[in-house]
């Protein structure tokens, strides 16, 4: 009896080993590890602002008419991403980047109270870490300030219907630049997570 018990145990171990084996051989375990995706992307250097980014191969750049505002767009079918060097009238030079970004939140908090607007959102300010580099933002959804008054309130802009992220950068070429994008556009999320300073 106790011959044909240990007999049993060694055919359920070997039986048991044996699907494991097989389970193996026909269903092999993927590499767990993973690509990161930007590291295929191709590379934007900024000379004169003083930052890096990569970005998918197949975007597009324009510029505005004056050449202050680069666009990334269409990267992966669907994206944008924006970014300018911040205007120089009416004279930001003499604030930190901190300070720009609270001008900016004040003034389209005081243009969206003025006008009234239902439903509306408008994040506090964050101060946040990308690779190294502290910059500041915050998420709205009413109007974009695009130029400004000499008392630094806003002074006309554009109404936006989705989401959007305003992240504020000083590079270490003294140069405060804006970056613009959607809140729910991963691309453009992950095209700023590869943000890096130029020295």
């Amino acid at each position: 009896m106790k011959k044909i018990t240990i007999l049993i145990i060694v055919l359920v171990i070997f039986g048991a080993g044996f699907l494991l084996w097989q389970s193996k051989s026909m269903f092999p375990q993927k590499n767990s590890k993973k690509i990161n995706q930007a590291d295929t992307w191709q590379t934007y250097r900024d000379e004169k602002l003083g930052f890096e980014i990569k970005h998918p191969t197949d975007c597009n750049f324009s510029t505005d008419m004056g050449g202050n505002i680069t666009g990334i767009s269409e990267c992966e079918k669907y994206t944008t991403f924006r970014f300018e060097e911040i205007p120089s009238i009416p004279d930001f030079s003499k604030f930190n980047i901190e300070e720009v970004s609270k001008i900016y939140h004040k003034a389209m908090k005081e243009d969206n109270n003025k006008n009234k607007p239902d439903n509306r959102f408008l994040s506090d300010i964050e101060e946040i870490i990308i690779n190294g580099i502290k910059v500041y933002q915050f998420t709205f959804d009413w109007a974009d300030c695009k130029s400004f008054n000499n008392d630094y309130s806003c002074n006309g802009g554009g109404l936006v219907e989705e989401k959007t992220i305003l992240t504020f950068m000083e590079s270490n070429r003294n140069k405060k630049i804006k970056f613009e994008m959607f809140e729910n556009d991963k691309v453009a999320n992950k095209i700023l997570s590869t943000l890096k300073l130029i020295d």
